[in-house]
């Protein structure tokens, strides 16, 4: 009786870790998902922008914090604002899934955001 109490507990631990909010953060830090900003620069000031979400998670919290990468990123290269290229959505299998007993598996997906960039100087009028 013990032991299925513990693997009970166990499993509702692990169930509610899962749930625990978004931080922003680099991609693959932390977390059995991997979840986070990542970027890739096509050349000089065009960059690929990405966040991915946390299984299940909000969609519009992975692209508020997309935009929060976007901001800091060209902050960081010298850069006051930015040109939005294109913008994607999408939701990506995880590969993780669940059996839940009495024939019943759950299947988890992420958001990923993502942007094409290209940091920008604009004077500021005032």
């Amino acid at each position: 009786m013990t032991k299925i109490l513990s693997i009970g507990l166990v499993g509702f631990s692990l169930f509610f870790s899962a749930c625990a909010p978004l931080e922003y953060k680099k991609y693959g830090e932390g977390m059995a998902f991997k979840v986070g900003y990542s970027e890739f620069k096509i050349k000089n000031n065009l960059w690929k922008v990405s966040y991915t979400g946390e299984a299940n998670g909000d969609p519009q919290l992975a692209m508020k914090f997309m935009y929060q990468r976007i901001n800091e990123l060209c902050t960081e290269q010298g850069f006051n604002d930015y040109d939005i290229m294109d913008t994607s959505n999408m939701q990506q299998g995880s590969g993780y899934s669940q059996n839940m007993g009495y024939g019943l598996t759950t299947t988890t997906s992420q958001t990923v955001s993502s942007a094409t960039i290209k940091c920008v100087n604009r004077v500021k009028e005032d």
